[in-house]
């Protein structure tokens, strides 16, 4: 079962992910985060970013939905998505999970390949995710805990640790997708 704080995440996560905001996540929440980012980009469908970016969000949209949505009508309500969670976060196996998933982040976010985030790319890739309006700037000098402008895989891991698996609202994971709302 997840803890109130992990439920509060839960439903930031799932709104971040719910694109279009009609309660449901589906693949048409990633095709608008695709969209979003290739118009940034200026990307067209059969660009190489805009193929791979779809290759992955496809990937971790189908792992998602073939664990979590339990009536397989291909698409998942909140609760669907929080079952999902409290079902796998408190077991065994959990930090591994969770790594992955922050490394898939990682692969999306590092637009380059050069195996470090920076600034612009992390600022695009929320702004694709609908998340406009955060204070990018302090956002990543929080995630920059060596302050060598960039953030690195193992940053990403831990912040999505912390983001799931911490109480302790100092640790800069806790504001991932920037703060909770009341």
């Amino acid at each position: 079962m997840l803890s109130e704080l992990q439920a509060a995440k839960a439903k930031r996560m799932f709104e971040v992910y719910d694109s279009d905001g009609d309660g449901v996540i589906s693949w048409s929440d990633y095709a608008l985060q695709l969209s979003r980012l290739a118009e940034l980009k200026g990307w067209t469908a059969s660009s190489p970013g805009s193929v791979r970016f779809t290759e992955k969000l496809e990937t971790h949209w189908s792992r998602m939905r073939s664990f979590a949505d339990r009536d397989r009508d291909e698409q998942l309500t909140v609760e669907e998505y929080e079952a999902y969670l409290s079902s796998w976060l408190d077991k065994p196996g959990a930090l591994e999970t969770l790594d992955g998933v922050a490394d898939l982040w990682f692969d999306l976010l590092d637009e380059d390949d050069d195996g470090r985030v920076g600034p612009d790319e992390y600022r695009m890739s929320m702004v694709a995710y609908g998340l406009e309006d955060l204070d990018f700037d302090h956002m990543f000098s929080r995630f920059d805990l060596d302050g060598d402008g960039f953030v690195s895989r193992d940053e990403v891991r831990e912040f999505n640790r912390q983001y799931w698996l911490s109480t302790d609202m100092s640790q800069p994971g806790h504001y991932l997708l920037g703060p909770l709302e009341d």
